[in-house]
């Protein structure tokens, strides 16, 4: 999978064309096999298909790119990683008009740019205010950077809705976090109250109290 790695970023940065491609179709051929291979653990198998995805999505085929991310959320896997292919299939799906924004968010760039995941986000709250997603995106890349800005971002995700409990927990999760540090206390009740509903595993439930106990000591100096 490393390997792999290597070849799909030189398969985006190498100007040689015939170069680029043969990294690509490397890289796809090892992806392959273990998206292919039922002995693999999911987690690989998760990782694999969203990495074909990858490669589909930023040679434009977006058919295949939905093909390998529809068999992927189907995996057992934990949150983090189902929540990235979630959100890569709902974009590739999303026919409003944040539709480019939202891909060009997951396969605009050369590599990872966290000034230009802003820019994107940003791009994709502003072609449609209605969409969660977008907000949420956008509340997640102003996190540590402007954590004001990313408060009344994660707040108007969670009022306009998401599209999976994964989305609503991480949105929850990253609330509270900015609310604290700005100093919202509401936004770390509203946060808490969120990841505090029955329906949330035990370990979010826990952070519900744990962020409820600081605003608490904030205040009163007392735990």
């Amino acid at each position: 999978l490393a390997l792999a790695s290597l070849l799909a970023t030189a398969a985006r940065l190498v100007p040689d064309e015939e170069r680029r491609d043969g990294a690509r179709a490397e890289a796809a051929a090892i992806y392959q096999g273990f998206a292919d291979n039922d002995e693999a653990s999911s987690s690989f198998r998760a990782e694999a298909l969203g990495e074909l995805a990858d490669l589909a999505a930023r040679s434009g085929d977006w058919a295949a790119a939905e093909r390998w991310l529809t068999t992927g959320v189907t995996l057992p896997v934990e949150d983090d990683t189902l929540r990235s292919l979630e959100g890569k299939l709902l974009a590739v799906t999303h026919d409003g008009p944040a539709a480019a924004a939202l891909r060009g968010y997951f396969w605009g760039g050369a590599g990872p740019d966290a000034v230009l995941s802003a820019v994107r986000a940003a791009e994709a709250v502003a072609a449609e205010p209605a969409l969660g997603l977008a907000h949420y995106l956008l509340g997640r890349n102003l996190r540590e950077r402007d954590d004001v800005g990313a408060v009344r971002a994660l707040a108007q995700a969670l009022a306009l809705g998401l599209p999976t409990p994964r989305f609503v927990r991480a949105a929850a999760r990253l609330l509270a976090e900015a609310g604290y540090v700005s100093g919202d206390d509401a936004a770390v009740e509203r946060a808490a109250e969120i990841l505090a509903a029955p329906e949330q595993p035990e370990i979010d439930r826990l952070y519900a109290v744990d962020w409820r106990e600081r605003v608490r000591w904030r205040r009163t100096s007392a735990l």
